[in-house]
């Protein structure tokens, strides 16, 4: 194996070791295995058993402590209790052991204090003394090139060099992916079950696979992040090496949301947040390890790259081609009509009963016509409008069926200016004679399902259209944009530095922060967050993002209905009556507003049944007033907000306002700072940007003024640092063009 990777001892120590103890020892259960697994796959070092309690084991010499050992293994395999691990672990860090692998449990993974304990040491060892930590909770690794087959699994079939490498949170998830893999003949060269991460996390096997020369592809399993800043970072690197990462996120649906408080947070903590946030880094999330093996497949022989995901597809039965057509609109996979010139050569090239188009219904001739289905191939390639061509067809179970084409095509692949794939109608099992026949085929993939096919070709292809993206914007020096005009502090810096530190700045205090005005009055007056985190009042709210170049419509407080009066009649009829009082969010639940409220006996009635509706449906809350507000009719209302996702950290999301997104749930979210460049591509996730083009006859809106609160919301985030859990703006108005944009409802709730 040759490896470009830098300086990564521990990681080195714990894949490519150059010696193991297996600390617990013994002739039986998940050690015996490991043993086995080592002999068996030829692993060519020392393994030492380490047992007090034992003189021998598997027929060897059993030493009784890490410090007793002729020489000094790279790595600890720990199969005992959790406090004797830690005693080991001690020991193996003091005499330069590399890494250590914990199977066992007992670190907190329930939450109880005694673990959690035992964590913060584990952490604290790891620092200490320089040995790096898989785990714990985790059954082994394996590492390839080295022969490292550290599993406690008896089922291994085999070891090879690469050219996937699988990380993930659950081991027997990540074996079972193993398996298929091999049924494939598709190698893998690293599976490392990453455990409860409390020292090594994802971001390092990341790191470590993508700056190995052999992994072309890393698949990945996981529930959590414990590290999003390190993690993306690692991602980024992948992508930059060329190595794409096919993801399955699960567990984070219902985590860590804090939805009572907002709309917002309801609708983060999920995959669609990681998705969002982890695509312009070079990963794509699949819904299954089925979808995975398909997607891993198919990159793995994508070349030369595609330009996108638009597929052309050769089948030999018109009930596929039908089938093709509705399994594609499912998946929203492009099949492109072919230009007119290339379907009148295809239908000079197939047979009676046989249809031109796409999909290209090529008949039964396509089966033994290896001259005109090779043609055909060529034609739909040398279509613009094609980017993948899919062909029909699956691996022989037995050396009596024979695909004549197969090995014909295997010829031709490398000289096509595009890839192509072969897919099987259903999903089969590989025999041995396949799995050895399959070897033969190098230059082309063999997906299985045409649904699963159909969803790795747009997954793959979507891949390539955001790289290309990506690229393309990397050679400028892309910068934050100052806040919007009107907004005060520094220009904001560059992207990444900023998103680096985004999880590290909770010491500093929002920059604008003392420009918040009391409402009504105009006069600034300074506003610090409360250590004790909690839930800022309407005035407040509005205040703090006014300074960020989000406004809000003239307004005023009052205590009174004297007071409403007196404000309704300087703002200018109609006027908007909303309930203060503490710890009420969603205002209309408790009859706490009152619209296109006209004149000044409406003020008074409409502020007296607020203040009765909060006591009747509220009467624990505290009635502090009212907040007065011109009646603003916007253009659109979107909305606009920000959470701090429980994996991803500080997470912004734009989509359809007012009560509408409850059940629309049509959503788009960009991590912070957002790049001014992804804006409009954030108005077409989020299903707004045809209202914004002018709907319907419409006019044009402000598209520009949306676009600067969206980046003056994420300078704010990244201002705020750890100190903002949810800001939510719903709804924001949209005015015509010119007019801007303003905050019709806001919702600021800051961490402790």
């Amino acid at each position: 194996m040759t490896s470009s990777r830098g300086a990564s001892p521990g990681l080195t120590a714990l894949l490519e070791p150059r010696g193991i103890a297996v600390v617990g020892a013994s002739d039986r259960g998940w050690p015996l295995i490991i043993k086995q697994n080592l002999d068996r796959f030829e692993y060519p070092h020392p393994v030492y058993p380490v047992n007090p309690r034992r003189d021998e084991v598997w027929g060897v010499r059993c030493y009784p402590t890490i410090s007793s050992l002729p020489t000094v293994p790279s790595l600890v395999i720990l199969i005992v209790p959790a406090d004797a691990a830690l005693e080991v672990l001690e020991e193996a860090g003091g005499l330069g052991v590399g890494a250590a692998n914990i199977f066992s449990a007992g670190f907190g993974e329930g939450g109880d204090a005694e673990g959690l304990a035992r964590a913060g040491r584990l952490r604290a060892i790891a620092q200490r003394t320089g040995i790096r930590v898989c785990g714990p909770n985790c059954m082994g690794n394996i590492g390839g090139p080295a022969r490292a087959v550290t599993v406690a699994n008896a089922y291994m079939q085999s070891v090879d060099t690469g050219p996937v490498a699988l990380v993930g949170q659950s081991g027997g998830l990540l074996m079972a992916a193993h398996r298929a893999l091999d049924d494939r003949a598709i190698g893998v060269g690293f599976l490392v079950m990453s455990g409860g991460e409390l020292d090594l996390t994802l971001a390092d096997y990341i790191r470590y696979f993508a700056e190995d020369d052999d992994t072309r592809v890393i698949g990945v399993f996981l529930e959590s992040v414990h590290d999003s800043v390190g993690f993306l970072a690692a991602c980024d690197l992948a992508r930059e090496r060329g190595k794409p990462i096919v993801a399955i996120k699960v567990g984070a649906s219902e985590r860590g949301r804090e939805a009572a408080l907002a709309h917002t947070g309801a609708l983060a903590g999920s995959t669609a947040v990681f998705e969002a946030v982890t695509r312009d880094h070079g990963v794509v999330c699949v819904p299954s390890f089925d979808d995975m093996l398909e997607t891993l497949e198919l990159f793995l022989h994508c070349r030369p790259e595609p330009r996108g995901g638009r597929a052309g597809v050769i089948c030999a039965s018109g009930g596929l081609k039908s089938l093709v057509l509705d399994l594609a609109e499912r998946n929203a996979v492009d099949l492109p009509e072919l230009a007119p010139a290339t379907v009148a050569a295809l239908a000079e090239q197939i047979g009676l009963g046989a249809s031109a188009g796409n999909p290209l219904d090529h008949g039964a001739a396509g089966v033994g016509a290896t001259e005109s289905y090779v043609r055909c191939i060529e034609l739909m390639m040398a279509d613009d409008n094609v980017d993948v061509l899919l062909l029909q067809g699956e691996l022989p179970r037995t050396p009596l069926v024979r695909n004549r084409n197969f090995e014909e095509i295997n010829e031709l692949a490398p000289t096509l200016p595009k890839p192509l794939a072969y897919f099987s109608i259903v999903s089969h099992s590989v025999t041995d004679h396949g799995r050895e026949y399959r070897q033969q085929l190098p230059n082309y993939a063999m997906l299985q399902g045409a649904d699963k096919a159909l969803r790795a070709t747009r997954a793959v292809g979507d891949y390539f259209i955001r790289k290309t993206r990506i690229e393309s914007r990397a050679g400028a020096d892309v910068s934050r944009d100052r806040a919007p005009s009107g907004a005060p502090g520094e220009s904001i810096s560059a992207k990444k530095d900023l998103r680096d530190n985004r999880d590290n700045r909770d010491d500093l205090h929002p920059k604008g922060v003392s420009a918040l005005r009391t409402a009504g009055g105009g006069n600034p007056r300074p506003y610090e967050f409360s250590s004790a985190g909690g839930i800022l009042d309407e005035p407040s709210a509005r205040g703090l993002l006014a300074s960020y170049g989000l406004a809000a419509p003239r307004d005023a407080v009052a205590a009174t209905a004297d007071e409403a009066i007196a404000a309704a009649d300087a703002i200018g009829y109609p006027v908007v009556l909303k309930v203060i009082a503490d710890g009420v969010t969603h205002k209309t639940e408790v009859g706490g507003v009152k619209l296109g409220v006209r004149s000044a006996s409406d003020v008074r009635a409409a502020f007296d049944e607020i203040r009765r509706a909060l006591a009747e449906r509220a009467p624990g809350s505290q009635f502090r007033g009212v907040l007065v507000s011109e009646q603003v009719t916007p253009g659109l209302e979107v909305i606009l907000g920000l959470q701090r996702d429980p994996d991803m950290g500080p997470v912004l999301m734009l989509g359809p306002g007012g009560t509408v997104v409850e059940w629309v749930r049509k959503v788009a979210f960009r991590a912070v700072p957002i790049d001014p460049a992804e804006i409009d591509e954030l108005f077409e996730d989020a299903a707004i940007a045809p209202f914004l083009n002018g709907f319907r006859g419409g006019p044009p809106l402000d598209r520009e003024a949306l676009a600067g609160a969206i980046v003056g919301l994420s300078g704010l985030a990244v201002d705020a640092g750890g100190t903002i859990q949810t800001i939510e703006v719903n709804p924001l108005a949209v005015l015509p063009r010119g007019q801007g944009v303003r905050v019709l409802d806001a919702l600021v709730v800051t961490r402790q």
